[in-house]
């Protein structure tokens, strides 16, 4: 596990400072459905993105 991504509502501080200390790239404080929308492939291959997680970034994600 590399990367997690945790919904508004569902943040947990131990859950974050442990990703933190583990190395896990953790992104919490946005939605994902949102921040969808604003990553570049969002308007091309939209068949090929479905299953495949996005880059761990955006507010909170410390990258």
């Amino acid at each position: 596990l590399c990367r997690v991504w945790m919904q508004p509502g569902a943040e947990s501080e131990a859950a974050i400072r442990f990703c933190q200390e583990h190395g896990i790239a953790v992104v919490y404080g946005a939605c994902a459905m949102v921040e969808k929308r604003r990553w570049p492939s969002a308007s091309i291959n939209r068949e090929e993105d479905h299953g495949s997680p996005g880059a761990a970034s955006g507010p909170g994600s410390g990258l």
